[in-house]
């Protein structure tokens, strides 16, 4: 079950959110649990409001088994991700910046579905 985990696998960038803040991202590739296993998607993963993404790593795990990828975002002010420490101006700005993040996957990966979930 430690497999799940990968940390060594994850995969960090870095994504500009709409008010100009470096965010950071993670994607931790497919796990196949076996060879006849195939990608089933893309699950971009939003956590709450008193977390960060490192706080779902957990959650990703489940996916990686069942057969997505997993993938999510620092919010700005959170996690290693820019910004002033869990202050929000705008909640839009929050979903502006899901909302760009799933269409920058959506046209690396156009041939996958993509799922967002989140947690509160």
């Amino acid at each position: 079950f430690n497999r799940v985990y990968d940390f060594d696998k994850v995969q960090c960038g870095s994504f500009k959110s709409v008010t100009g803040v470096i965010l950071r991202s993670y994607f931790f590739p497919f796990l196949a649990i076996s060879k006849m296993q195939k990608l089933q998607g893309i699950v971009l993963w939003v956590h709450d409001y008193a977390s960060h993404m490192e706080d779902c790593f957990h959650v990703g795990g489940y996916f990686r088994m069942a057969g997505y990828a997993f993938c999510g975002i620092d919010l700005p002010g959170h996690g290693r991700s820019e910004g002033e420490r869990g202050k929000i101006k705008k909640w839009q700005d929050l979903v502006n910046d899901v909302s760009n993040y799933a269409e920058k996957l959506k046209q690396e990966n156009p041939t996958l579905p993509l799922f967002i979930g989140g947690q509160a």
